[in-house]
């Protein structure tokens, strides 16, 4: 585990998929992020970042990736989210594609929780 593997498919298009391995005759970008186990990709809607949950040391976390364009070297993801206690599941990109949402256990019952892609913000309790 410990890396993020995002596929374009053949020539060029970012309709791929994430895994250990890259698709056949597809480029593929390899994240690594420290030793964690990342789960759960959630495409961008174009296609050009995925979102993953990833959880080590004590904390799970949502990572944002970025998917290189051909050529480009793959960047570092982005921890928008991360929490000891309040893991998060069901990932999901926003309409707009601004934001990730995404569901928490909380000690009375789940709450919906949103988070700017772009880390600019904490999470917020969208509905609880």
């Amino acid at each position: 585990g410990g890396r993020l593997v995002a596929s374009a498919g053949a020539g060029g298009d970012r309709g791929g998929r994430s895994g250990r391995t890259g698709a056949v005759g597809g480029r593929a970008g390899a994240y690594d992020v420290g030793g964690v186990a990342v789960t759960l990709p959630a495409w961008w809607p174009d296609g050009g970042r995925v979102a993953g949950i990833g959880t080590g040391s004590g904390t799970t976390a949502v990572y944002v990736c970025t998917v290189p364009t051909a050529g480009a070297a793959a960047t570092d993801p982005v921890i928008v989210y991360h929490s000891a206690d309040r893991a998060p599941f069901y990932l999901y990109w926003s309409p707009d594609s601004r934001a990730l949402t995404f569901l928490t256990t909380e000690p009375d019952g789940l709450a919906l929780r949103s988070v700017p892609s772009d880390a600019g913000a904490s999470s917020a309790i969208v509905r609880h």
